[in-house]
């Protein structure tokens, strides 16, 4: 998975027109993007089921989060939340001044399973993937990762 998730970086940094961070409120767009994941599942990352959670790493050029829970939670719950997460996503990278060069989607429009979006701003280059896994009787889990670098 994580060979996929590098692979589909580094395919991401062709660069499409280049936006400023206009809202300020962000020095990169990390934050913005762990504001979102945050919104859409920190009420129940503290009830995760195994062992789990995000892991941050960054150096002068590169930033990358991943996030990984498993919940007991239903599939109809967890779609729900990935399309939450996709749609904060969308709208607050584009607030935050990012050009949204590349959607991609894994299921349907009411059940979500996955998503990527490539995005492109002042200095900065990037990507958001999520996916979801049933794990069968309501025990589900989420993988998130973003991978931004300073272009500058």
């Amino acid at each position: 998975m994580r060979s996929f998730a590098m692979l589909l970086a580094l395919s991401l940094f062709a660069g499409c027109g280049v936006r400023d961070l206009i809202s300020g409120e962000y020095s990169s767009l990390q934050g913005c993007v762990t504001e979102c994941v945050e919104t859409a599942w920190g009420d129940v990352t503290a009830n995760k089921r195994s062992s789990g959670g995000h892991s941050t790493g960054a150096s002068s050029k590169a930033a990358g989060t991943e996030w990984n829970y498993r919940f007991l939670l239903s599939e109809a719950d967890m779609a729900d939340r990935t399309a939450t997460l996709r749609d904060l996503l969308l709208t607050k990278l584009e607030e935050a001044g990012a050009f949204i060069h590349g959607r991609g989607t894994s299921g349907k429009p009411d059940n979500l399973i996955g998503f990527s979006l490539d995005y492109t701003s002042a200095g900065e280059e990037g990507m958001v993937w999520a996916r979801r896994v049933s794990h069968g009787d309501g025990d589900n889990s989420i993988f998130i990762v973003f991978h931004g670098v300073n272009t500058n």
